[in-house]
């Protein structure tokens, strides 16, 4: 075969091969529509192939659904509703791994943005994983409430919530944001749609918000003493719990480890979702131990537990001998004398502290309550009610041991 055949046949065989492995694309016939219009798509796909198609903005899917490939084409359309967000719609279609692409311009109309949405909360733009977060908004034409609407919010996940009708305009939820949320930012959406008088009207509002790490809380049961003895077994058990009281339970983590003296030791869960351990220490004198939480969200949390481990008198003796037990004998004389009024005076100084922090608690209660305005009336009243109840407790507590304390001089 000379050269002149042989790149025939190629030429042949590529125009071939071309043929049969059509690229996927697709096109809009307009860079822009207005909310309530047809958005018209068409493109060449795979031959007799059933594509998927879909459309997202700013992490809310928009829609999904399949088209048919007839003779290596496809045709489109997809009816833009009132509450659905307006932007750039990324609208794609795939075909067996290949995807094509095509960005479209979804605007506001007069009619689409005719009723007003105001935020009355979130209050801070900046919400933790985890986080309750109490969504509130007022929907108004010219000032007056419009009830009866139909009002989305667009979640973390981009996904389709409905706000509760509260009156007087007002549309609200009590949204957790996710533990597990992987972005570092959320555009808030809302849109609201309602029919007056045979015609539609809708509203859409827009806000930026920061995603925060999630914090643990730790809720320290055991160790409960201050002093162990070297020849102890140290029980460690605590409750961890997001910002919103769920638990951290064996679903969810990721690792829950004790660090101490340069060694780690892993957490087992119990069936009251406690996490638990016992430590045996190796020496005598101040401990640190440090509690380290991550889960499998990333988030991470840690805290510290100090307290002394003292030798036993048999360590004692058997390190310094006779004298020892001596030394031992005249301080245990000279501390039953005064355990009473060491313990008396501890505990004054624990009550004091608990006092000072069940008022810093409805401090802030009062000011979630009159001052952010975030927190329900009977959630306020019924944290209220029962932070005075332990007010009242730890006073009265506080003065029996001052007295005590009068009559140990």
């Amino acid at each position: 075969m000379d050269n002149k055949n042989f790149l025939i046949l190629i030429f042949f065989s590529l125009l071939l091969i071309s043929g049969v492995t059509t690229a996927v694309t697709i096109k809009a016939e307009a860079n822009h529509y207005a909310k309530g219009e047809i958005i018209a798509l068409n493109g060449k796909c795979g031959q007799n192939n059933i594509n998927d198609i879909s459309a997202v903005i700013e992490g809310i899917k928009i829609f999904e659904d399949k088209v048919i490939c007839t003779e290596g084409e496809f045709v489109y359309n997809y009816k833009t509703t009132f509450i659905e967000p307006s932007g750039n719609w990324k609208i794609s279609i795939s075909d067996k791994g290949d995807e094509s692409s095509v960005i479209v311009g979804v605007d506001l109309t007069s009619d689409s943005a005719y009723y007003r949405i105001t935020f009355l909360s979130p209050s801070e733009f900046s919400l933790r994983k985890s986080e309750d977060a109490f969504v509130s908004i007022q929907l108004t034409d010219s000032g007056t409430p419009v009830d009866d609407a139909e009002v989305i919010l667009y979640d973390v996940f981009g996904r389709k919530i409905m706000l509760k009708p509260e009156g007087s305009g007002i549309y609200d939820l009590n949204y957790v944001v996710p533990f597990d949320s992987e972005s570092e930012s959320w555009v808030l959406v809302v849109t609201a749609q309602k029919e007056d008088n045979g015609k539609l009207y809708g509203g859409e509002r827009k806000i930026n918000v920061e995603i925060i790490d999630s914090k643990f809380n730790f809720n320290l049961v055991e160790p409960s003493k201050e002093f162990y003895e070297q020849s102890d077994s140290i029980p460690f058990k605590l409750k961890i719990t997001y910002p919103n009281g769920s638990s951290l339970n064996l679903e969810n983590l990721e690792s829950a480890v004790l660090e101490i003296e340069d060694e780690t030791y892993p957490f087992e869960i119990n069936s009251e979702e406690e996490f638990v351990l016992a430590y045996n220490p190796k020496s005598p004198g101040n401990k640190e131990a440090k509690i380290i939480v991550t889960d499998i969200a990333e988030n991470k949390g840690e805290t510290k537990i100090q307290f002394l481990v003292t030798c036993s008198v048999t360590c004692l003796i058997k390190s310094y001998g006779l004298i020892t037990l001596v030394l031992i004998l005249v301080v245990g004389v000279i501390s039953r004398l005064f355990y009473a009024k060491i313990k008396l005076t501890l505990e004054k100084i624990r009550l004091k502290a608990e006092k000072q922090k069940t008022t810093l608690l409805i401090k802030d209660l009062q000011e979630e309550y009159f001052t952010k305005g975030v927190m329900p009336t009977g959630s306020y009243k019924s944290n209220l009610a029962l932070y005075k109840a332990k007010l009242i407790e730890l006073e009265e507590r506080l003065k029996y041991v001052e007295n005590r304390l009068e009559e140990e001089k």
